[in-house]
């Protein structure tokens, strides 16, 4: 499984990401990602598997919620910006 990571703007935000895809059926896990993907700011993440990636887009739009930025592992575990 490869992971998928929002990056979100505050751990408030990233709890009520977490809670919309958990209630759309989905796995998702708040996590503190490396400063490099945050800018140098503190922030959070919410991380799902990248074979739900458009399901959880879908999900989050209906809320309203959108990520700052995401961010999709390659299979060398590297982290590359996904632009839509």
């Amino acid at each position: 499984m490869y992971g998928c990571l929002f990056i979100c703007r505050s751990s408030t935000y990233a709890q009520k990401m977490k809670s919309a895809l958990e209630r759309g059926g989905l796995e998702a896990r708040v996590v503190r990602p490396n400063l490099k993907f945050t800018n140098g700011a503190c922030g959070y993440a919410v991380r799902i598997s990248d074979v739900f990636m458009a399901e959880a887009l879908e999900i989050l739009k209906e809320k309203r919620l959108e990520p700052e930025r995401i961010l999709i592992a390659d299979s060398d575990g590297r982290f590359r910006e996904w632009r839509a």
